[in-house]
């Protein structure tokens, strides 16, 4: 189906990716460390996703490839790699990246434009060499930067923000009291 951007850019972190799985294995292992990892990929650019379903159109395919990269050392986009890191050998998936962690306010050259947001269909074929497990590689400023996004969302969301949907307390007691009259006697 067709994505809406306005619902993705309320629901999604611009700082952290997004990964389904098309086959999932559970006894395969991941890339750890300064792992060398063959791959196969196509990558989509994904900012041509219009505001309405009327606007949007098929998103246009800017690579296609196989080869064996090395994990850990920074050459690649950085969302690619945090995927990596989670992504079994065997596994397929559909990978969506927001234009910061992908080649971000510059764009790569003609390729890719600036502020593009890409989606991969990626599959790990093998893990030709793994790297030492304490070999860590961080992401520690986009952890943050994730971590910052998530707070302020929760604290000011259009969609679940508690102060749009609560009522106001009901004050509970007795009903208003009628002042008592005497009444009159009859002479």
């Amino acid at each position: 189906g067709i994505v809406n951007k306005k619902l993705l850019a309320l629901m999604m972190n611009p700082y952290d990716v997004y990964i389904t799985k098309t086959n999932e294995l559970k006894d395969n292992s991941l890339p750890i460390g300064k792992a060398k990892v063959e791959i196969e990929y196509k990558g989509y650019l994904a900012n041509q996703l219009g505001e309405n379903e009327q606007q949007s159109e098929i998103l246009k395919e800017f690579i296609q490839n196989r080869e064996s990269i090395q994990l850990g050392i920074k050459k690649n986009a950085y969302g690619l790699e945090m995927a990596l890191y989670k992504i079994k050998e065997g596994e397929s998936c559909n990978i969506y990246i927001p234009w910061r962690l992908a080649y971000g306010e510059k764009g790569a050259g003609n390729l890719i434009p600036p502020k593009t947001d890409i989606l991969f269909e990626l599959k790990i074929h093998k893990i030709e060499q793994q790297g030492a497990s304490w070999e860590i590689v961080r992401f520690d400023k986009w952890t943050k930067m994730k971590q910052k996004w998530n707070t302020s969302k929760s604290q000011n969301s259009m969609l679940f923000n508690k102060n749009n949907y609560e009522l106001p307390p009901k004050k509970v007691g007795l009903p208003p009291s009628k002042p008592i009259q005497a009444k009159k006697e009859q002479a």
